[in-house]
């Protein structure tokens, strides 16, 4: 088969498997309400990253919204500003770079192996649970993976194939990824070790196109580290606030948490990843160092210097643990490594029915409040899920703290409240039950 006719397969492949993760759940996340939520604003007003509108919990009380990286965002706006106010299209926003990421994966193990290896890496990735799953979610986990990819792939191809005008295309992509998640900070790092302990010099240094790498990659920088600036007072404001605010809400984690989660994210292909890390260690070369390296820096960071945990942290390394693991296929008999990938592929696709069971009446319901609130002329709605229902109404929302802060907020003006055994019941006395579905959501007007 024709390598052209290869990648838009793989590209088709993944993409469907990434549309049945977005639909297989009904509702929104949390963090998904506040990227879009920021998104919308920005369409408006493109110096408004704020969470005025929605909110989000922040222990300083400030509604700037530093810490939380900006690219998807601002990806976002521009949907909203062509499409307007759609709730399908923001949602295929992740599905897609989620799927370009996988040809990236595929041209980056092309150029370090070789085409069979390729197939095999793109597919194992495609199929592995945690990707799959956070494929069809509006975060910036594979989002930013997909710059990290093309980041890995135009270093390789400046700085190891020495073709100079990929020099300054993996400067400008190494500002992305950092842009697209902060975790991108380590690509320089590794980048930076590898082509020392590989080439054992630093003729880099007498190189202009190195130093025309930086330049653009300061340059994708720069508007952040102004932003940074003027809000914190420090260039790395941003950094450091990001550090401490996600602690706010998801609390502190042992450096061991992640690894006990290994066999959930990534199902059968657990089993690749080690057969891959066996063959790699019986023939070490430079390109295998150049995978270990990329797995330990991100691997190591996120166990021991992040403070708060979560198994999609560790995207970053499953794009080289399914080289690894691609890699280990060609040494595996062909029926062991087809019947581990379909295990991985059904393994996450039973994840994927289990959010099937979010259709229930009292999201389902939750939903309906939401798109009967759209329709209403009122701006102020009470809630205890603000950024989610943003996303559905994108009219003003405040949590409601207690019955006299949802009276000063109003200050006679017209509002609703949600009260639903989906985000919560909240009683407020007086309130004009204008909405019932099935008792399990219930919409209220007060003033």
């Amino acid at each position: 088969m024709r390598r052209r006719n290869i990648i838009i397969l793989l590209f088709i492949f993944s993409l469907v498997v990434n549309l049945f993760a977005m639909v297989s759940s009904s509702v929104i996340w949390w963090d998904e309400g506040i990227y879009s939520g920021l998104g919308w604003g920005l369409s408006g007003d493109l110096f408004n990253y704020s969470f005025k509108g929605f909110g989000d919990f922040t222990s300083d009380g400030s509604t700037e919204a530093g810490f939380r990286a900006p690219l998807l965002p601002f990806v976002l706006s521009l949907v909203y500003a062509v499409f307007g106010n759609s709730q399908l299209i923001p949602r295929l926003v992740v599905p897609v770079f989620s799927a370009i990421g996988v040809i990236g994966l595929y041209l980056l193990a092309e150029k370090m192996f070789n085409s069979k290896i390729a197939l095999y890496s793109s597919l194992l990735m495609t199929s592995i649970p945690m990707y799959m799953y956070y494929s069809g979610k509006i975060l910036t986990d594979t989002f930013s993976v997909c710059f990290m990819i093309f980041a890995g792939l135009f270093f390789w191809m400046g700085f190891i194939e020495n073709k100079n005008i990929f020099k300054i295309l993996c400067g400008a992509f190494c500002g992305l990824s950092i842009l697209a998640r902060f975790t991108g900070v380590l690509l320089p790092i590794i980048f930076g070790v590898y082509y020392l302990l590989s080439k054992k010099n630093l003729n880099f240094l007498k190189d202009k196109w190195f130093y025309g790498a930086v330049i653009v990659f300061l340059l994708v920088l720069a508007p952040w580290l102004f932003y940074s600036w003027q809000t914190y007072g420090d260039i790395l404001g941003f950094f450091w606030h990001a550090q401490t605010a996600s602690t706010y809400w998801g609390g502190l984690q042992s450096w061991d948490y992640l690894f006990w989660y290994f066999p959930v994210m990534f199902s059968f292909g657990l089993l690749l990843f080690g057969a891959g890390l066996v063959f790699s260690l019986k023939k070490f070369d430079n390109k295998k160092g150049f995978l270990l390296l990329w797995v330990l820096v991100f691997l190591l960071f996120t166990t021991f210097l992040m403070q708060h945990k979560e198994d999609r942290f560790l995207m970053p390394i499953v794009p080289m643990l399914a080289i690894m693991g691609g890699y280990s296929i060609t040494k595996l008999d062909k029926r062991i490594f087809v019947g581990i990938l379909i295990l991985t592929l059904l393994s996450g696709g039973v994840g994927l029915y289990n959010q099937l069971g979010s259709y229930s009446d009292s999201h389902l319901c939750y939903l309906e409040s939401l798109e009967f609130i759209k329709s209403l002329e009122g701006e102020i709605v009470f809630t205890q899920n603000s950024p989610v229902t943003y996303f559905y109404t994108h009219k003003k929302t405040f949590y409601p703290v207690d019955n006299k802060f949802i009276t000063n907020t109003l200050n006679g003006q017209i509002g609703y409240l949600i009260s639903s055994d989906y985000e919560g019941e909240y009683d407020y006395p007086g309130g004009k039950e204008i909405f019932n579905c099935k008792n399990k959501t219930f919409v209220f007007e007060i003033n």
